[in-house]
């Protein structure tokens, strides 16, 4: 299957079934699905995206996320997506993932490039409900990092998905004293990735999967 020919059959994936909460539930923590009730009876949310970039390089896809910078906050230094909470001037909740995407990562992917939009997830700890939308690029953009922002951009091969040994657990410490104890999550170039990004990277985990590449074609 050539490059071209797996985006046109994600993109129909995406369209057409998406897997939903059943690929989120392998990610979640285990007091998760108690949490999850509230996304069907609480009605202030705030609503926030994220960019899922992937990119062609040496005929092979990549897919990039980020750490965020330190700071006094509940999401500090964790990997996420170039994304962030959507502001009254943006048109659409789509408008919130390209400009973050731009102010985080100083590239704007085009509104063509769009391949679909993946299942919300719902952020208790926040109280924001993510949108994620995928984009493809044709090439390895030109990066720019905020640096107040971001203190790392992490591309990674989109392959490495389907790997099931790079699914581990581990113990996520909290202040306090407190800790959250086996947490799914991906290792993805030496990062641990959990949380809402590790949930909707398994929704895109199942849909890569769905479509079946031989090996070589898209690692």
């Amino acid at each position: 299957m050539e490059i071209n020919d797996f985006i046109s059959a994600l993109k129909h994936q995406v369209a057409t079934a998406l897997p939903g909460e059943r690929a989120h539930e392998k990610m979640y923590p285990s007091n998760r699905k108690e949490e999850n009730f509230v996304v069907k009876t609480e009605q202030k949310f705030r609503e926030s995206a994220v960019a899922i970039l992937l990119y062609h390089e040496n005929d092979a896809l990549n897919c990039v996320l980020t750490q965020r910078q330190v700071y006094d906050g509940k999401h500090s230094g964790q990997i996420s997506f170039p994304g962030g909470k959507k502001e009254d001037f943006d048109a659409e909740i789509l408008h919130t993932a390209l400009r973050e995407c731009e102010e985080e990562i100083g590239f704007r992917p085009d509104t063509d490039s769009i391949i679909g939009r993946l299942t919300e997830v719902y952020i208790p700890v926040s109280g924001f409900v993510v949108h994620p939308f995928i984009f493809y690029h044709f090439e390895k953009p030109t990066f720019s990092l905020n640096e107040r922002e971001v203190a790392e951009l992490i591309d990674f091969p989109l392959l490495h998905l389907i790997d099931e040994q790079r699914v581990e657990t581990t113990t996520i410490p909290f202040e306090g004293n407190r800790s959250l104890k086996d947490v799914p999550y991906f290792s993805i170039e030496g990062k641990v990735v959990w949380g809402a990004t590790a949930i909707i990277l398994s929704e895109l985990k199942e849909l890569v999967k769905s479509i079946k590449p031989k090996r070589g074609e898209t690692n």
